[in-house]
Parts: C-alpha cells; sequence; structure tokens
C-alpha cells in the first residue's frame, strides 16, 4: 500500500494559507482604493457646496446693497462691496490676493466661503458714446476649499440698469 510521502498536509495547508493571504490583501487594496475615492469625491463635493454658498451670499449682499445704497455697489466708493477690476488675469491663484479682496466670514471655520466683487465695464443703452443710462457689469468670483485640499471657483457676472458714474 502506497502511503502519500510525510509533511504533505502541512505542504497543503502552507498553499492554502498563501491564496487566503493573497485574496485578502487584494480585498484590503481594493477597501482602501475605494476610501480613498469616497475621501475625494466628499472632498470636492464640499468645495463646490462652499463655493456656491459664497456665491449666494453675494448675490444676497449685491442686492441688499443695490437696494439700501447703490453708490456702494462701486470700487471708487468709500463703503464699496466691490473692487476695480484686476489686470491680472491669474490673481485668483495667490491666496493673498483673498485675504485683502474679498468677503469672508469667519464664523464659519472650515474652509470659510470667501468671494470677490470686481467692477467691470459699463455699457451704455444706445450706441450713443455720450450716453449716461445704461448697464454696469460686475463680475463675482467665490471660492471653496474642502477639508482635504480641493478648490472650486465659480464665477457670476452682475448687472445693473444705472447711470454712468463720473469720474472727478
Amino acid at each position: 500500500m502506497n502511503r502519500p510521502p510525510r509533511g504533505i498536509a502541512l505542504v497543503a495547508a502552507l498553499i492554502i494559507t498563501l491564496l487566503i493571504g493573497i485574496i485578502a490583501m487584494a480585498i484590503g487594496k481594493t477597501a482602501i482604493r475605494s476610501q480613498q475615492t469616497a475621501n475625494s469625491q466628499y472632498d470636492q463635493a464640499r468645495s463646490e457646496a462652499i463655493a456656491k454658498s459664497a456665491m449666494l451670499r453675494a448675490e444676497a449682499l449685491f442686492r441688499s446693497t443695490v437696494a439700501d445704497n447703490i453708490d456702494a455697489i462701486y470700487a471708487d466708493d468709500t463703503d464699496s462691496i466691490s473692487t476695480d477690476l484686476d489686470t491680472d488675469a491669474s490673481w485668483w491663484r495667490d491666496s493673498s490676493n483673498w485675504a485683502s479682496n474679498t468677503t469672508s466670514f469667519s464664523a464659519l471655520s472650515e474652509g470659510a466661503p470667501q468671494f470677490r466683487i470686481e467692477e467691470r465695464e459699463f455699457v451704455p443703452t444706445s450706441a450713443d458714446v455720450e450716453e449716461q443710462q445704461g448697464r454696469q457689469y460686475f463680475r463675482v468670483t467665490s471660492r471653496g476649499e474642502g477639508p482635504g485640499g480641493a478648490h472650486t471657483l465659480l464665477q457670476s457676472y452682475f448687472v445693473v440698469s444705472t447711470t454712468r458714474q463720473t469720474t472727478e
């Protein structure tokens, strides 16, 4: 009678243990990858929500300012809510620009909504160069930062029908 070689059970047990270990590592890597993806999506969604919140706050501020003191929408007013148009097209990349020319709500700790209103061009109602009635454009840029560092920037334009501001 042939007997199986001694120690075959040990070798079989080691092979099965190795296979179970490989499967467990693959499942672990998949779980970690899924968690990283979920964290990234949460971070992006959070930054978008903060930027949208900032845009809504800017719109509310703009509307109330137009209703209460329309002169305060212009950059040259002492109580202005806007800034002059920035000539640097990538001003938004420098965080110091947000600190100096933004409305921020520090009561909200993490990723406080920030926005910046820039005064843009005045467009006369008619083609007459001397026309004083027209539309004043403003660009609003809002910024949101998620807890993981994701950034979202949104831009919108506000328009007011008004009389041309005279520079003295």
